[in-house]
């Protein structure tokens, strides 16, 4: 006959080895939720890194953007300052000039010409191409820091 003692004993061995089957189910779950937390972890280091290297980039372009608009400006203030002195005769251009007739004849024996001058067209010419020269010249600095500090 079947001890009640007997049926005890093999009930609690059997809730014990159940118990034990669970904890080593748990221990592996545990274990598989830290190895997914450690390589997320990984993860998320390695994508701050890379948000940091973003914004220093940005930052970077950013402040060789406003540099060279501030040196865009300076220099179109530059050549303004130069059209206005050629425009009052503190300056002059000696490019496409032409020698036009002096509305009265000359008793000296010259020539009937006045000072050379630029023609209006050469002399809008002139300081569109040095405005655009420059502005072309500072785009490719811009676009040479561009590529080394952020495309190398």
């Amino acid at each position: 006959m079947i001890n009640i003692k007997s049926i005890a004993l093999s009930v609690a061995l059997a809730a014990f080895f159940t118990l034990i089957y669970c904890l080593l189910i748990q221990t592996q779950r545990l274990d598989e939720a830290k190895k997914e937390v450690s390589e997320l972890g990984l993860t998320l280091a390695a994508e701050q890194k890379d948000k940091a290297e973003l914004e220093e980039k940005n930052r970077k372009i950013s402040e060789t953007d406003d540099r060279l608009t501030k040196e865009l400006v300076s220099a179109k203030n530059e050549i303004e300052r130069i059209r206005a002195d050629v425009g009052d005769g503190k300056r002059r251009l000696l490019v496409s000039a032409k020698c036009p007739k002096a509305s009265k004849p000359s008793a000296t024996g010259l020539d009937d010409a006045t000072t050379a001058r630029l023609t209006d067209s050469a002399q809008r010419d002139y300081f569109t191409l040095r405005e655009r020269a420059e502005q072309s010249r500072l785009m490719i600095i811009g676009l040479q820091e561009y590529i080394r500090d952020t495309c190398l």
